[in-house]
């Protein structure tokens, strides 16, 4: 892909099972994704390939492609669309004043620290907040099979004064944002995550498999989601789509620009592209009490959208043979 590296339910979009499941595309995209897989050893690991809109293909090899799988960081964008439907809702703007949700924070049993109160909704979903470093990071084996959410204790260690030493405005991939992301969810709707977001978010027909992963359950809002690529894929196409009520207002919803041309924002990256603007993530969950994970979403300008789920660490060249393979088969 060479770019290494995402309102209302009346607003959806219709995602479907398309009837024909093949195509010289179709198995463009898969041979790419089998050759990646043999090259790199991996021995379980599922994709689903969509259009405009519909489901073309789901392969799996050693994995069903329609089982749930966790997908780590690609929950990020869960819980930031869901942030913003919610925020429609409830009549609240993305530029809100972290003080001005005081009460929905207190809730949840947390509270902002006077330097942040003027920070808003947008810089935790891009990631501008001034968080830094990412505390969550040394408490991933302290996760593993937790048992229950960890959104607040996460938020409570980004908000502790280590986790303060960034600026506002410079982007800094935190964990830590999304998890306060999460916990305002919690505060604003009065349940958990999965029950705010899931039908918020998800097509019918395409939420069977996705809930919180019940061994990391604990990263909830940033990294705690499962999902079947099948379903994921569908979301994707629903929610970024050009008919979509996201992506046809994207320029104008929270966003960071980097100087090399690509932006962040509802946890994802992409970049302004004809006729459609191509997204893309990686979730990665490496050298932890679990097993290693990779996951990957990418959608392309051409309307082609894939998903996929592996048994590998998703970081590093694992991951960019990936992005490369997929972008080329379906762009090429």
């Amino acid at each position: 892909m060479r770019l290494l590296l995402i309102s209302i339910a009346a607003a959806f979009v219709s995602v479907t099972t398309a009837q024909s499941e093949t195509g010289p595309r179709v198995d463009q995209i898969t041979a790419a994704w089998e050759a990646w897989a043999t090259k790199n050893g991996i021995k379980e690991t599922a994709i689903t390939i969509g259009r405009d809109g519909d489901i073309l293909a789901s392969r799996g090899r050693g994995r069903d492609p329609e089982a749930a799988q966790p997908i780590a960081s690609l929950s990020k964008a869960i819980t930031a669309v869901c942030l913003k439907r919610v925020a429609d809702e409830q009549g609240l703007s993305l530029d809100t004043p972290l003080k001005d949700l005081s009460a929905a924070f207190a809730a949840v049993n947390i509270d902002i620290p006077p330097n942040l109160q003027e920070r808003t909704l947008t810089s935790l979903i891009t990631m501008t907040s001034g968080l830094k470093p990412d505390r969550t990071q040394s408490q991933f084996n302290n996760s593993y099979r937790y048992g229950d959410t960890r959104n607040i204790g996460f938020s409570k260690r980004a908000l502790a004064t280590s986790g303060l030493k960034g600026n506002a405005g410079e982007f800094h991939y935190n964990n830590g944002n999304y998890a306060l992301l999460g916990a305002l969810l919690e505060g604003l709707t009065g349940t958990d995550n999965v029950t705010a977001c899931r039908d918020r978010v998800f097509p019918k027909g395409f939420r069977d498999t996705a809930g919180f992963d019940p061994d990391w359950i604990a990263l909830a809002a940033f990294g705690g989601w499962q999902a079947s690529t099948r379903d994921y894929t569908a979301f994707v196409m629903d929610v970024f789509g050009p008919k979509g009520d996201i992506a046809s207002n994207l320029l104008k919803l929270p966003r960071y620009s980097d100087a090399r041309g690509w932006y962040y924002g509802l946890g994802t990256h992409y970049r302004s592209r004809h006729p459609q603007n191509v997204y893309w993530h990686n979730g990665a969950l490496c050298g932890t009490t679990g097993a290693e994970l990779g996951s990957y979403f990418a959608y392309y300008p051409n309307g082609y959208a894939v998903t996929v789920s592996y048994d590998r660490c998703g970081r590093g060249d694992i991951f960019i043979d990936l992005d490369n393979a997929l972008y080329q088969a379906a762009n090429g």
